[in-house]
């Protein structure tokens, strides 16, 4: 009965106080992350969504734009003239047509404040990849309207 009660006082001792300091170590951190990585994750998801939304629609733009260009022989200058309609919240703010192809930007008012923007054709030389605000290709020169 001695021993069990040695061991007791042993354990209360040196293992409780120990094991409470890594139970501590180990808690704060992870509750740290519990607590703040929600709201910090909250806003890149949904700001991604939204971006992600423009660029498939502009995206689809430029395959409208091609479908009417095989028909017609040039680019459409209005949109209500293509068989092309915006995701929910997005908007074309503006296209510049030109005989050789065009360029469409898009906004998301509801939810962000940057725009997309894609350029087709030779006379901004890119290969209709929609380009964000927010991405690290914006820093390349920007190409002049014709």
């Amino acid at each position: 009965m001695r021993a069990f009660r040695e061991i007791a006082e042993l354990v209360d001792l040196l293992i409780l106080p120990l094991l409470g300091r890594v139970l501590l170590f180990l808690f704060v951190p992870v509750a740290l992350l519990v607590m703040f990585a929600p709201g910090a994750c909250a806003c890149t998801t949904k700001s991604g969504a939204y971006r992600t939304a423009m660029r498939s629609d502009l995206r689809n733009l430029v395959t409208a734009e091609q479908a009417y260009y095989d028909e017609h022989g040039r680019y459409a200058t209005t949109l209500d003239t293509t068989r092309f309609r915006t995701s929910t919240g997005v908007v074309i703010d503006s296209l510049v047509v030109t005989s050789e192809g065009f360029r469409a930007r898009a906004s998301y008012p509801g939810g962000i404040t940057e725009h997309c923007r894609v350029d087709y054709g030779p006379d901004w030389n890119d290969e209709s990849r929609p380009i964000c605000d927010g991405d690290a290709s914006r820093y390349r020169t920007k190409r002049k309207l014709p």
